[in-house]
């Protein structure tokens, strides 16, 4: 199955269940199926051909679905952009990709001149106003039935994910539909839902688990997609209160936020939100115990990375535990290596592998870092975790960022969670820098909680009561804000 096929066998099965609801506008599954298919039908008379990539540079709105949607259907295989991009950073993307079809707003006017003269780009579709030289996505939403649409394999390539870029140039994960699929039909093993439940959507969809747990999942159970165009705690309230979803989804800043609202006990009675999904960076588990201590629901941690389709592993409802990225879900193998390339045992620490149907395909145009990355048919993601005797995966931190002081392994996600206990602390950072007598020495940069005063020694005496002498961090910094992805993860390397 295709993901395209399995929209339209999602709106057969119930052509009049709400796909769709955003602001005032509602769409069924009959309807978002008839308008990708449209879009299908015109982008193949625009000249894309099966395997053309055709890039999609939006903020979340009813169109951004429809495209991807008649982006697969077409044989197309979609990149979405990061919205918060510069020109030069987008312009890097699609010259990389060579997109043949740009589909975005007039809201990016800037990222669209520095595309404007790529060699590849041959069409801009624009949702809303465009100009003579741009293409009116309304344009798309017409039948053409003398376009014929391409009978696809499982196996084509459907998606082009590309990573954050917290060290560097960003790399394409090529994604099929069968890695994407194959990964919803994991999800729903673990989590239990059904086309009556409504998905409260407000991450950015250009990232691959917003794709994937909260387009794909629901459009594979019929369920409804409550879509919010960005993050915003006062819209999150009103939709909780006014559409009454019963799941959502967010990152650990969203729930830390949240677990700091004052609520009175007749909010939480009326909680219409069945479970809290986490991912996309790592959760605090103070955040967690704070959060389900004033919701009284659960909130499930998973894992996942962009070469992954993403989900990797999630908490189970019925036994969740605090601090662990959960089980690996169904299909999916995981084992830790040490340093000699040897199977660790339980709550050995090592580089954790991934093997399963949701693994990429490979890296676009780098066959180096495909070869590097995918061996044996086990991805080497890159990030240092424990397993326990129960299974559960516990990440200690990027195999990149360990420190290495005096010759021992310091990893900066331990640190952190120690500072993110600090009452005063509202987040923090540990990145390693040059010592001549230890090689390494751990460097915090925190931010202090909103109205409070901190000092670099009191730091330091806090972290002294939690960790050995070589891990407290010798050089204390602090800052207003942290940099940030769109998705919560800090770029270390800025710091």
């Amino acid at each position: 199955m295709t993901l395209g096929e399995m929209l339209a066998a999602t709106a057969e099965a119930g052509p009049k269940r709400k796909a769709i609801v955003f602001k005032n506008q509602q769409l069924s599954y009959e309807e978002l199926n008839q308008r990708a298919t449209w879009v299908a039908q015109n982008l193949r008379q625009l000249g894309l051909r099966v395997g053309e990539q055709v890039a999609v540079l939006l903020p979340n709105c009813p169109e951004y679905i429809i495209a991807m949607f008649g982006i697969f259907k077409a044989g197309g295989v979609l990149v979405p952009i990061n919205s918060f991009l510069t020109p030069n950073e987008v312009a890097y993307i699609l010259e990389d990709c060579e997109a043949t079809v740009l589909i975005s707003s007039a809201k990016f006017s800037r990222q669209l001149a520095a595309c404007s003269k790529l060699e590849s780009l041959k069409h801009m579709v624009m949702v809303g106003k465009a100009t003579p030289k741009q293409l009116s996505f309304d344009k798309l939403l017409v039948a053409d039935t003398s376009a014929e649409l391409p009978k696809l394999s499982p196996d084509n390539r459907a998606l082009i994910i590309y990573t954050s870029g917290t060290t560097g140039h960003p790399k394409g994960a090529l994604l099929s539909h069968n890695n994407l699929i194959s990964n919803v039909s994991s999800c729903s093993k673990v989590i239990k839902l059904s086309h009556k439940d409504r998905f409260l959507v407000f991450l950015p969809l250009f990232h691959s688990f917003t794709l994937t747990v909260t387009v794909f999942f629901p459009c594979f159970l019929g369920a409804r997609i409550i879509l919010l165009e960005a993050v915003a705690r006062e819209e999150i309230r009103r939709a909780i209160v006014s559409q009454r979803p019963s799941i959502m989804v967010g990152i650990p800043t969203v729930y830390n936020l949240l677990s700091q609202v004052k609520l009175g006990w007749l909010a939480r009675w009326f909680n219409p939100v069945r479970t809290y999904v986490s991912g996309g960076a790592p959760l605090a588990v103070e955040v967690l115990e704070n959060f389900q201590r004033k919701y009284h629901r659960p909130l499930l941690e998973g894992y996942g990375l962009s070469e992954t389709s993403p989900v990797v592993a999630i908490n189970p409802p019925q036994k969740t535990k605090a601090g662990s990225v959960g089980l690996p879900v169904p299909g999916v193998e995981v084992k830790t290596l040490n340093n000699q390339g040897n199977l660790n045992k339980a709550n050995e620490v090592g580089e954790l592998l991934v093997r399963g149907p949701n693994i990429m395909q490979g890296y676009l145009n780098r066959p180096q870092a495909t070869k590097k990355a995918l061996i044996d048919g086990w991805l080497h993601t890159g990030d240092m975790a424990r397993i326990d005797e129960d299974g559960y995966i516990y990440i200690v931190d990027r195999k990149k960022e360990m420190l290495i002081v005096h010759g021992s392994n310091v990893y900066p996600r331990e640190i952190e969670a120690v500072l993110c206990r600090h009452p005063k602390v509202a987040e923090s950072a540990v990145i390693g820098i040059p010592d001549a007598h230890r090689g390494e020495i751990p460097k915090a940069v925190i931010v202090p909680r909103k109205g409070e005063q901190l000092r670099e020694r009191e730091i330091k005496q806090y972290c002294r009561r939690f960790l050995a002498p070589f891990k407290v961090p010798r050089v204390v910094e602090f800052r207003d804000s942290l940099p940030k992805t769109a998705t919560g993860k800090v770029m270390k390397r800025m710091l």
